[in-house]
């Protein structure tokens, strides 16, 4: 007897095997793609408050003494922050 091929059953199990690992791949990436939106963002925050700090033109969000007689200056723009410390 000639093998004709595939039996149904070996084709079912292998488009289940396809379709978990195409829907774990597109979880991932989706995933990845929501990280780098949020990242970029960041990024972008972070190059404004950077070139405020520069420039001189950041407004104290809030400070607070800490021990020792330290001061935190915190400043947000966005997502991003910068703390500051000084004595």
């Amino acid at each position: 007897m000639k093998n004709r091929g595939f039996t149904l059953i070996e084709v079912l199990i292998a488009l289940t095997i396809l379709g978990v690992t195409f829907s774990t791949l597109f979880y991932l990436l989706g995933k990845e793609r929501k990280e780098l939106s949020y990242y970029s963002e960041l990024y972008q925050d972070l190059l404004v408050l950077s070139n405020n700090l520069e420039e001189g033109n950041l407004k104290e969000e809030s400070s607070r003494k800490l021990e020792y007689g330290v001061v935190e200056h915190v400043y947000r723009h966005g997502k991003a922050e910068f703390r500051l410390y000084s004595r």
